[in-house]
């Protein structure tokens, strides 16, 4: 009797080990959970700012694709300036960005407060940030640190910015990374680049081009 019960518990064990992929830990939604095969990255300034589809929308393209999300800035922003005053995201952040982060413990939030994958903690070669180093060195490497510690080639991370000099820096770091640039309303914008802004088409046409 003993040993029957034994089997069971093991039937039982293999069966779930295949639903799952042998990942017995709860999740919470599917979506955020499942294996990535890459991720998409954002700027702030400029890029999710001027966006001009709803950030929701833009973000599960990203999802759709089995891409996570999250956000690299040049701005000295934490996860805390997201927020507003009543506990609300910025309009420019969306809930599903946000609610990606923050259930990944925004380990894939960047920033030159500075934060690297989501924690004030350093590699020894991690690159001083400007003057010595450009914005797109900094982010390239945040990038490449996401793909080590995730096990995620660098052709499927992209980094959308309003930059031309970063998104051209992100590709000197590591030409296989993706860097897509777009249009914004600051100053640096208008140079007759005619790009669009961030929109769900510009993530798609990023993902049909792989």
């Amino acid at each position: 009797m003993i040993f029957l019960i034994f089997l069971i518990i093991i039937l039982i064990i293999i069966i779930w080990g295949f639903i799952t992929d042998w990942n017995f830990v709860p999740f919470k939604n599917t979506d955020y959970y499942k294996k990535e095969k890459g991720i998409c990255f954002f700027d702030i300034d400029g890029t999710l700012i001027d966006a001009v589809d709803d950030i929701d929308d833009i973000v599960q393209k990203c999802l759709d694709n089995n891409y996570g999300v999250g956000i690299i800035t040049a701005s000295g922003r934490t996860p805390k300036h997201l927020i507003k005053n009543n506990n609300k995201t910025e309009s420019w952040v969306g809930e599903k960005l946000w609610n990606y982060m923050k259930d990944n413990n925004f380990i894939t939030y960047n920033s030159a407060t500075p934060i690297l994958a989501g924690k004030m903690e350093f590699p020894e070669d991690y690159p001083a940030p400007y003057p010595k180093n450009s914005q797109g060195f900094c982010k390239g490497y945040a990038m490449m640190y996401y793909s080590k510690i995730k096990n995620i080639k660098p052709e499927n991370i992209v980094l959308f910015d309003d930059q031309r000099q970063v998104v051209n820096d992100v590709k000197k770091f590591n030409p296989k990374l993706g860097a897509v640039l777009v249009d914004c309303k600051a100053s640096h914008c208008k140079d007759g680049r005619n790009y669009p802004k961030l929109s769900v088409s510009i993530v798609d046409e990023w993902f049909k081009s792989k």
